[in-house]
C-alpha cells in the first residue's frame, strides 16, 4: 500500500488520523496489535485513555468502492441501533475508526435465538425506508470481476463456463421478476455480526451496502452458514415472520 510501517505499529498516517478525530496525542495511542485481516482491508486494535478502538486501512483494489454510500449506510446503521461501533470514516481516503468490542463473539449460525435476532436486524434495516444512491447487483458485480479476470487471460477453472451460463439464466429470471429493492447490507453473515458482552448485536462492515433485493441478505446468511434446504426454509420463516 506504500505506507511506512514497523512491526507492531500502525501505518504512519494513522496516528494523525486518530489524533484528529479522538483528540489524543501520539503518545496516548498504545496497545497496538493487528486484528485478523479481512478480504479487502487491514485493521489494528489500539487503546487511548478513553477506551479501545479499531483503525481500518483500505486494502489494495478497494479504490473503486463507493465510500460515500458506505458512510451513509454506517450513519444510518448507527442511528437505528444496528451498529454501535462506528465513529468516523474519511470519505476520500476510506480509513475508518470504530469502537473495539471487548470480549465479543461472532454470531453462532446454529443458535436459534441469535439467528432470530439477526433476522430482526435484517428486517429493521430493510424496513427503515432509507435509500442509498448506489445500487448493488450481485450478478453485475460478478460479471465485472469476470471481465477483469479475462483481461489477464482465459479462466481455466474446471466447470466455470457451465456455472457462468447457469448464473446468466438465473439472473435473467430474477431481473424479470422486478422485485422491489431497499437498502441492504450485502455482506450479511455471521463474521459481520458481533455480539458484545452485554449481548447486544452489532452489524459491521458496510462497504457493499446499497439498494438491492432484500432477500439477498438472507441468502448470504444462509450460504455462509452452510444451511441445507430445511435450514433455509426456517431462516425465511424467521425473516418473513410467517409461513
Amino acid at each position: 500500500m506504500g505506507i511506512e510501517q514497523e512491526q507492531g505499529m500502525l501505518p504512519s498516517c494513522a496516528y494523525a488520523h486518530i489524533s484528529s478525530v479522538l483528540e489524543v496525542s501520539r503518545d496516548e495511542i498504545t496497545d497496538i496489535w493487528p486484528l485478523k485481516q479481512g478480504l479487502t482491508n487491514e485493521s489494528w486494535h489500539f487503546t487511548t485513555p478513553e477506551g479501545e478502538y479499531v483503525y481500518r486501512q483500505p486494502g489494495v483494489g478497494t479504490e473503486d468502492l463507493d465510500r460515500e454510500a458506505e458512510v451513509e449506510a454506517l450513519k444510518l446503521a448507527r442511528s437505528i441501533g444496528l451498529d454501535g461501533t462506528f465513529i468516523y470514516e474519511d470519505v476520500d481516503q476510506g480509513w475508518k475508526l470504530s469502537r473495539f468490542l471487548v470480549d465479543c463473539h461472532e454470531l453462532d449460525a446454529r443458535d436459534a435465538e441469535q439467528v432470530a435476532c439477526a433476522m430482526r436486524m435484517a428486517r429493521t434495516l430493510h424496513e427503515s425506508g432509507a435509500r442509498l444512491a448506489r445500487t448493488f447487483d450481485f450478478y453485475e458485480e460478478g460479471k465485472r470481476y469476470d471481465a477483469l479476470l479475462r483481461e489477464l487471460g482465459p479462466i481455466e477453472v474446471p466447470g466455470y463456463d457451465e456455472l457462468a451460463a447457469k448464473a446468466d439464466c438465473v439472473a435473467a429470471f430474477a431481473h424479470a421478476d422486478g422485485a422491489p429493492v431497499c437498502i441492504t447490507h450485502n455482506d450479511f453473515f455471521n463474521l459481520n455480526i458481533l455480539i458484545d458482552r452485554s449481548d447486544r448485536m452489532h452489524l459491521i462492515d458496510w462497504e457493499y451496502a446499497g439498494m438491492c433485493d432484500p432477500i439477498m441478505d438472507i441468502s448470504m446468511s444462509a450460504i455462509y452458514s452452510y444451511y441445507n434446504g430445511e435450514d433455509m426454509e426456517h431462516l425465511l420463516r424467521l425473516y418473513l415472520q410467517r409461513e
